[in-house]
């Protein structure tokens, strides 16, 4: 069995831009309801909060342990 590549994965960034676009091709049949909708906007909407969530900015502090006695 090949164990996956690193660089054949999508990265977070490229799977929420072609979530988006397949979403709004979505959008525009006529025979999709909006509840069928919903949870494809579910997940764009998580994918975006996890993408912004990784640009957080941390304090060195929360990498390091502290030996209090």
């Amino acid at each position: 069995m090949k164990t996956p590549n690193m660089s054949d994965m999508p990265n977070e960034g490229l799977s929420h831009s072609c979530l988006k676009v397949g979403l709004k091709l979505l959008d525009q049949q006529k025979e999709i309801s909006a509840t069928q909708l919903m949870p494809m906007r579910h997940i764009c909407d998580a994918a975006a909060q996890k993408k912004l969530s990784s640009f957080k900015q941390n304090l060195n502090s929360d990498y390091m342990k502290y030996d209090i006695k």
